[in-house]
């Protein structure tokens, strides 16, 4: 019998194997494999079973083994990985490195123990931590190895030394399973669901109960209690046998959803994402492939995770660019958690409150069945949201010219009122530029080419995209006489003004400066301990989190975000105004929310500040369908990079001759070669070729021939392939 292995390395394909007699039976699509590999072994996964010999004269070798230890994949995660490495032109093994964990290949860990043993010979002398140590095994019976030696200050030496004399005995158990199942929390109280809620909710379990695919939109308006209808569907498909799996679009907003499940679902559930520990992510991930976890919550990557039986998934805040891989394996996790719904038969539901366009076309043209909940769940309303024209005469604070003097003396009330606010501003740092006053030269990084941004903080500059540092120069460089001005705005200049203004005040940052591990969730308790008065952030604070308290939302700079050359700017702008505002008045206080901008009357605003989703589809989606893009129509972004600029611009004037032909056959249009955005990154040069086209079927024709040419291009040019960008830099 032959069989087909992928393994997790950066191969072209699948390779091809023989297997003996002797493991025939224990094959399985999924199943793990030991496989010999050039002079090594490797471990991988059966892809496909008893296919034909390969073309030519090969000979094949033979799989080593075929495991027990370590459990395989499942057989319908395994065909999700392998088309979804086929569709984003993929190598299956980039895919499988994604999907699969490290620690997946390891067989878990016993864990060393002490038990106590019936006092035999009570004689001896003892030292102090031996005795202590007697007497904690004489009331418990065993403790770990690492807690005995922690706890009662013995060494290691000195337990083996009772064990020689036999006072103790020495073994190893199993781990404590974390997901062992558990009463939900009674503490946590359940609301009941309003009218717009229950017609969800009824949806919803219908097309799990049946057992087939089906998928909905949940476009809901900021706290209108989407996380309530997620609640009660997943406990009633726990109840019907079946798993869920919940996906969120960042890290920081995982340990409250999953504290909300758990609280009504009780403790078998997952928590899944990259910065969970490994012996916590082993656990989680035996326990799923055992059925011991029928529910998972995470980001991006806890699409992956080996849930069987699986009825419900959800993606919240399915609009959210997080769901995009950006580098390697260049997945959407939204896109790719309704293939695996399919090929599961199971039930998917996308919510937001500002849908994707995508999403949105979809739900329109019958692929998605849309549900609304369009009031908040609670009695009081969405926030009143007010436009500051920054342009007027007197609009801005004198002191602080970024700031309007209506949202200072809003602020004002507001802290003399004890309630909280949140200051948003997408630009980390104090300035994102220094220039000479004297010939205009900004300080640049010298692998990306970009402005540095300065960090007072750090009392640097700083690149934003290769974190490359340097101090601030007391000179300009270039020519050596004039003075640096740091100019612009950045979260820690927005923190100084408030610190300024209001010194009594306790203000907060969350951006990625700050965010590094668990910093998110201190800031974020320190919020929901009214231990911050004021939080400045960046789209951070935007996303799911709900605090009673604040009732005032300032967003500095609301038209920022349509300063970016990029046909979605607008959906994106209104996307993350319409969040921030979301913030406000979510207590028993109404909220207020101040839109400071120069372009109070581009339609992204005023379609923000009037809450009004359909309003700004309607003005969207004829420039949409004028130019051909998303949801009209498909893209395919190809970037080279290489280190000799020459040489890089021949080799994409190539790839464009090459696909010209196959584009005009395909109706598809090519735009470019031309140089990205983002021209320069970490010292190479970028160059684009944008590839539009009609149909998906287009797309990955054309993306399939430039990943066969990019196979014959030089050594020294680097093609990447994205296939329904979302981001053009």
């Amino acid at each position: 019998m032959r069989i087909e292995v992928v393994l997790p390395l950066a191969l072209p394909g699948t390779l091809t194997y023989s297997v003996p007699p002797e493991l025939v039976p224990r094959l399985r699509l999924g199943a793990r494999v030991v496989v010999p590999l050039a002079t090594r072994r490797a471990t991988g996964y059966v892809a496909a079973i008893d296919v034909p010999p390969p073309h030519g004269e090969v000979a094949l070798r033979d799989i080593l083994a075929v495991p027990e230890d370590v459990a395989g994949l499942p057989e319908d995660l395994l065909r999700l990985i392998l088309e979804a490495a086929r569709y984003y032109c993929a190598p299956p093994g980039e895919a499988l490195r994604a999907a699969l964990p490290r620690f997946a290949e390891k067989t878990a860990r016993r864990v060393p123990v002490v038990r106590a043993v019936p006092a035999r010979n009570p004689e001896g002398r003892l030292g102090p931590g031996q005795k202590r140590l007697l007497a904690a095994l004489a009331e418990v019976g065993e403790l770990a190895l690492d807690e005995a030696r922690r706890a009662h200050g013995i060494s290691t030496a000195s337990i083996r030394a009772l064990a020689a004399k036999g006072r103790v005995e020495l073994g190893e158990r199993d781990p404590v399973d974390p997901f062992a199942p558990s009463a939900a929390d009674p503490a946590e109280p359940v609301p009941e669901p309003n009218p717009h809620q229950q017609r969800a909710i009824t949806a919803v379990l219908a097309a799990v109960r049946s057992g087939r695919y089906h998928g909905f939109l949940l476009h809901g308006v900021t706290a209108s209690g989407k996380t309530e209808v997620y609640l009660r569907c997943a406990a009633e498909t726990i109840a019907l046998g079946r798993s869920c799996l919940v996906l969120v679009p960042e890290i920081a907003l995982t340990p409250q959803l999953v504290g909300r499940f758990r609280a009504r679902l009780g403790g078998a559930v997952a928590l899944v994402h990259s910065a969970v520990g490994e012996a916590e992510r082993r656990r989680a991930w035996s326990a799923m492939l055992a059925g011991r976890v029928r529910v998972a919550v995470g980001a991006r990557s806890a699409l992956f995770a080996p849930l069987s039986g699986l009825g419900l998934v959800v993606v919240d805040e399915e609009h959210d660019p997080s769901y995009k891989q950006s580098d390697r394996f260049r997945y959407h996790a939204r896109d790719l958690a309704m293939l695996r719904a399919h090929h599961a038969g199971a039930t998917v539901v996308l919510g937001s409150a500002t849908p994707s366009l995508e999403s949105w076309s979809n739900a329109h043209d019958g692929k998605l069945e849309l549900l609304r909940l369009p009031e908040r769940a609670t009695p009081l309303p969405l926030p009143a949201v007010r436009v500051c024209d920054l342009r007027r005469h007197g609009a801005r604070h004198p002191r602080h010219p970024f700031l309007s003097r209506e949202l200072v003396e809003e602020l004002a009330g507001t802290l003399a009122r004890r309630e909280q606010s949140i200051l948003f501003l997408n630009r980390r740092g104090f300035a994102p530029t220094a220039i000479c006053t004297s010939c205009g030269t900004f300080v640049a990084c010298p692998s990306c080419g970009v402005a540095l941004a300065y960090h007072r903080a750090r009392d640097a500059l700083l690149c934003h995209y290769c974190n490359f540092q340097r101090p601030v120069p007391a000179h300009c460089e270039s020519c050596r006489e004039g003075e640096l001005d740091l100019r612009g705005l950045g979260t820690e200049r927005i923190v100084d003004a408030v610190n300024d203004l209001f010194p009594s005040a306790r203000v907060g940052r969350l951006d990625s400066d700050v965010a590094a591990g668990p910093s998110v969730e201190r800031v974020l308790d320190r919020l929901r301990r009214r231990e911050i008065d004021v939080l400045v952030g960046t789209q951070m604070v935007t996303k799911g989190h709900d605090f009673p308290a604040v009732t005032l939302v300032g967003v500095v700079r609301a038209d920022m975000g349509l300063q970016v050359v990029d046909f979605r700017a607008a959906e994106r702008t209104f996307q993350l105004l319409t969040q921030v505002a979301g913030r406000a008045g979510r207590g028993s206080t109404p909220g207020l929310v101040l839109l400071q901008t120069f372009l109070p009357d581009h339609y992204a605003v005023a379609a923000a500040a009037r809450q009004d989703y359909d309003g700004f589809v309607r003005q969207e989606l004829p420039f949409r369908r004028e130019l051909g893009y998303p949801p009209f129509g498909r893209l395919a972004l190809l970037r080279g990079e290489s280190r000799d600029a020459d040489a890089l611009d021949a080799a994409m004037d190539s790839l464009a001759r090459t696909l010209a032909p196959l584009a005009a056959a395909a109706h598809a249009s090519l735009l470019g070669p031309s140089p990205a955005p983002l021209a320069r990154l970490r010292g190479f040069h970028r160059r684009h070729l944008l590839v539009k086209a009609p149909t998906r079927k287009a797309i990955r024709t054309l993306a399939v021939r430039a990943a066969a040419w990019a196979t014959r291009a030089a050594r020294h040019i680097r093609l990447v392939i994205d296939i329904d960008p979302l981001h053009l830099a």
